[in-house]
């Protein structure tokens, strides 16, 4: 049996859904599948797991699968910037 794990570090969702699509296509076909969540993508954790979230059906069954190994504990507190917007000068 192979074994993958799938790091999701980009915090847009389109990008973390093509995580969740390919390690539940792989975890079918047989693979023993690991997602690590790190980076801006732990600012996705709370909104997937909102009922209304068009994605939360598929967060739920990788959850449901124990596909999702764990989520950086100091990426998850860190207040996100985008880039584009120029920080504070201290």
């Amino acid at each position: 049996m192979k074994k993958v794990a799938l790091f999701a570090f980009n915090g847009e969702p389109m990008c973390f859904m093509h995580v969740l699509l390919n390690a539940l296509d792989m975890s079918k076909r047989g693979y023993e599948i690991k997602i690590v969540i790190e980076g801006s993508a732990t600012k996705l954790v709370p909104e997937l797991a909102k009922k209304d979230n068009p994605m939360h059906r598929l967060y739920e069954k990788a959850k449901g699968l124990d596909l999702i190994d764990g989520a950086c504990k100091a990426c998850s507190t860190i207040r996100w910037v985008p880039l584009r917007q120029s920080r504070p000068r201290v």
